[in-house]
């Protein structure tokens, strides 16, 4: 798991790297209220698109079951499952953006009329990216099944540097939030058909038949349906919000929000994909005839080392370097406000972080149920905060409301009650980099302002860190490298 999660986390840095030195640049060229009405279009995109992850989630579970059994005809059976259901929803979930999207516009955003007829036509001609996203699941589902991670991650390069390079060359020639949206579709379908080959390439296809299996369709289709609304939580967390806070405060200070929870968001994305190779291995760990208690609880213990590590790793450096990030993000439009917002994003995407092993544990067992009815009530009771913050104390209250998703955490307690593991144990798995974000934050903020200064200490602090992960790990970074096996 320790180097696939590597690789995740490279290659993952390279991609997120290009999109994060995109946000300041289309600042800078379009202007924070046009980036407000960008994000706001992209966040209704991405509420259609909920089911993707969920859908990759299903396959990749299904099919390492099969594989671990050597169950050919299993295999057939959970690719041409899956590939029914995900046609049948990304085609439904395509149609209802088109229909809905004037009466979203109208009535739920306070645009202006140029505005509004800007963001209906980038939303229906959304529709498209919808759909190519929600297909292209099937494709990464089955390549992390056979746990191609690095391959796959690769192959996103390209659709990244067209999504980043295309954008900024169409808003330097005068295009704004339609144009843009042109330009993310072609990238979608460059990754598709990037991931269609390595698919084919990988896939034993003289052994694989048409076949269809109903039962077998009825116990796919509940667990992607249960595994869809459980992410649609998330999904509802991290996009909804921006709805409320532009509807709220406008789409400038929306531009702002969305700036800092964009980056911030980092700390999740990278801490979860991680630990994202446990989602395969819990699914064929379980699936196994042979269940050493030891080796779970061992897999368990370094998925939680691992998240923390990175989750907490990349807040202590947002944290410490609030001013001088903000300032490459937005410019001359930084202030106290602004620096409190980022630093208080940064703890809350740390705390709720350190959620992702929980949650591939229950994708991997019968939790769904479970987890889905956590993941919406925090989600919930987020949105309602956020609306309540925002309009008591503005930006930074919407922040504040954030706080509410780390009633997601609490998974991770029923997880490990649920393989018989002390469910506080995974708190005295991340004690230590919890102690040490917490005590280095507090000497940086109070003790040190020069950069050069700060810098040096930093790299002090991350040594400090990362020894305890090595030896946590016994890490040998030379057999991570000679290893050749599922690249």
């Amino acid at each position: 798991m320790l180097k696939h999660g590597l690789i995740n986390i490279i290659t993952s840095i390279l991609r997120l790297g290009l999109s994060f030195v995109t946000i300041p640049a289309l600042i800078y060229i379009i202007g924070i209220e046009e980036y407000g009405l960008w994000t706001l279009i992209n966040s209704v995109i991405l509420v259609f698109s909920f089911a993707e992850v969920g859908i990759s989630y299903s396959t990749t579970v299904f099919l390492s079951k099969d594989l671990v059994n050597e169950d050919s005809q299993g295999m057939s059976e959970t690719i041409i499952i899956n590939a029914f259901i995900l046609i049948i929803l990304a085609t439904l979930l395509a149609f209802f953006l088109v229909y809905l999207t004037p009466s979203l516009v109208d009535n739920l955003f306070q645009l202006s009329l140029q505005q509004q007829g800007i963001a209906i036509k980038a939303l229906q001609l959304g529709s498209i990216l919808v759909w190519i996203r929600l297909i292209q699941q099937l494709l990464i589902g089955i390549g992390q099944a056979y746990q191609k991670y690095f391959i796959f991650n690769l192959s996103s390069i390209p659709q990244i540097l067209i999504n980043s390079l295309g954008m900024l060359l169409v808003a330097w020639m005068g295009g704004k939030s339609l144009e843009m949206m042109y330009v993310q579709i072609l990238g979608q379908l460059t990754l598709l058909f990037a991931h269609m080959w390595l698919v084919y390439r990988i896939l034993p296809w003289n052994k694989l038949k048409f076949r269809f299996n109903y039962n077998k369709l009825v116990i796919i289709a509940k667990y992607s349906l249960m595994t869809d609304l459980t992410l649609l939580g998330g999904t509802i967390f991290t996009q909804c919000d921006r709805v409320i806070v532009g509807t709220t405060l406008g789409t400038s200070t929306l531009g702002i929000y969305a700036a800092i929870t964009s980056v911030t968001n980092l700390i999740n994305a990278l801490s979860g994909l991680s630990v994202q190779p446990l989602l395969s291995n819990l699914g064929t760990f379980l699936s196994s005839r042979i269940q050493p208690e030891n080796g779970l609880t061992e897999q368990i213990k370094k998925g939680f080392i691992f998240n923390s590590f990175v989750a907490l790793g990349i807040a202590s450096f947002l944290f410490n370097f609030t001013p001088f990030i903000l300032k490459l993000l937005i410019s001359d439009f930084v202030n106290s406000e602004y620096i409190t917002s980022f630093r208080l994003a940064t703890i809350v995407y740390a705390i709720y972080s350190l959620n992702a092993v929980g949650y591939y544990i229950a994708f991997s067992t019968t939790l769904v149920k479970q987890c889905l009815v956590i993941q919406l009530m925090s989600s919930l009771f987020s949105l309602l905060f956020i609306f309540l913050g925002s309009q008591q104390l503005g930006l930074i209250g919407a922040i504040l409301g954030n706080c509410f998703f780390t009633i997601t955490l609490t998974i991770n307690f029923l997880s490990l009650g649920y393989l018989n593991i002390n469910k506080f144990q995974w708190l005295r798995w991340i004690f230590f980099p919890v102690v040490w974000f917490v005590t280095t934050s507090i000497f940086n903020y109070f003790f040190l302002t020069d950069i050069v200064v700060k810098s040096i200490f930093y790299l002090l602090e991350i040594t400090i860190l990362i020894t305890w992960f090595c030896e946590k790990n016994e890490l040998k970074i030379s057999s991570l490298l000679n290893s050749k096996n599922n690249l």
